[in-house]
């Protein structure tokens, strides 16, 4: 009888090693060294890394590998930047320190100016990890002005989401707020690469709207922060890039006046009617709890 059980036993591990097995395999496979280095960017890259545990020790070697390999120097400075992020995610920070520095100049020596702004973002996240917090700072208001003479939202958007973080952490709910509401919009211009950065934010903002007790506007922001991360291809379905050429979004990233802002998107039909509407709402409370709050 024991036999039997045991021969049970064994024939179900059998069959359920079977199904899990691939799946892992098939899960470690997008993991790999050789599919973080030929990511389509380093954006890709970066995402991958984040999300992958284990995968540092191995991509060390191969990423020094690619960089020995080649001469052209866009390639060198984004082989360069993938080796200090998978430094960084292993938290050999004194690495990553000095490599991302090599990358930036890599970077410039190529002339590619989008990646000066993010690789000086990826310098004030490693030395903020590594606990350099004013250097860090130094390094986010670098690449803040970089992303701004490239045009570059996303890094714009990224690192006043930063701000946003650090001021909540830090208990200055109010400034945290004014950050948090000034980066949204400069995600949104971003729908399909920042949605990550705008589930943090909308969550971020639940959070804020929670302490000043509106716990309607919290909730909505929370539902939204949901939504987006069950969901996170909708707008590229259902909308598509096209949308973006119906929305001015160029002007609610210079204009002063939040009632212009709030003007200016309220046009903005085909972009995320739900994030536009919670936007709206945000500016609301924003002018209740500062009147002269704008976006810079």
């Amino acid at each position: 009888m024991r036999f039997r059980y045991t021969l049970i036993f064994l024939t179900a591990f059998l069959i359920l090693s079977s199904l899990i097995l691939p799946s892992q395999t098939q899960g470690q496979s997008s993991c790999s060294a050789a599919a973080v280095l030929s990511a389509v960017d380093v954006l890709a890259a970066e995402r991958l890394i984040a999300s992958c545990n284990g995968i540092s020790s191995e991509l060390l070697g191969a990423a020094q590998a690619a960089i020995d390999s080649t001469q052209d120097f866009a390639e060198i400075a984004r082989y360069r930047t993938i080796l200090a992020l998978a430094n960084a995610q292993a938290k050999n920070y004194f690495d990553a320190r000095i490599g991302i520095q090599q990358a930036l100049l890599d970077w410039r020596t190529a002339n590619v100016p989008i990646m000066e702004g993010r690789t000086l973002y990826y310098s004030g996240k490693i030395f903020y990890d590594a606990g350099l917090i004013d250097q860090a700072f130094n390094f986010y208001s670098a690449a803040m002005n970089a992303a701004r003479r490239s045009n570059d939202t996303f890094t714009q958007g990224r690192v006043t989401l930063v701000y946003g973080r650090h001021e909540l952490g830090l208990g200055n709910n109010e400034n945290a707020m004014g950050m948090l509401v000034d980066s949204l919009p400069l995600l949104l211009q971003n729908p399909t690469i920042a949605v990550p950065e705008q589930i943090e934010n909308l969550t971020l903002l639940s959070r804020v709207y929670d302490i000043f007790e509106k716990y309607a506007l919290a909730g909505f922001h929370q539902s939204q922060a949901s939504f987006l991360r069950t969901n996170q291809d909708w707008y590229s379905e259902v909308v598509g890039e096209a949308g973006l050429s119906e929305c001015p979004f160029e002007a609610l990233t210079v204009e002063n006046d939040i009632l212009t802002v709030e003007h200016e998107l309220a046009n903005c039909v085909l972009v995320y009617p739900a994030l536009r509407d919670s936007l709206l709402a945000a500016l609301e409370v924003t002018r209740e709890a500062a009147p002269r709050a704008h976006l810079q």
